[in-house]
């Protein structure tokens, strides 16, 4: 399955999508990460919240997974920091 995910941390990461029977808190879940679809990171997370979020007006804004990252190499951690470092530049 392949997901928009937002909010990534050191910690987790929040993935988002309409369909909440995904998956199962607490569910230990596969994740690859890409970098500019040439090299690939592999760790796991662990399901930890799920959650849809809605405006004033009742209108559904966001659905989705928290994320939380479990065991992983060192590889798939420093993809992770180089993600961040990116997106802040």
């Amino acid at each position: 399955m392949q997901f928009v995910s937002k909010d990534l941390s050191l910690g987790g990461i929040f993935v988002v999508t309409d369909n909440l029977s995904t998956f199962d808190l607490g569910e230990v879940v596969t994740l690859i990460i890409d970098r500019d679809r040439s090299r690939y990171f592999e760790g796991s997370a662990k399901v930890v919240r799920s959650t849809r979020v809605f405006s004033k007006e009742s209108e559904m804004t966001e659905s989705g997974y928290g994320l939380m990252f479990a065991e992983a190499p060192e590889e798939f951690h420093a993809a992770i920091a180089e993600e961040i470092a990116s997106a802040s530049a």
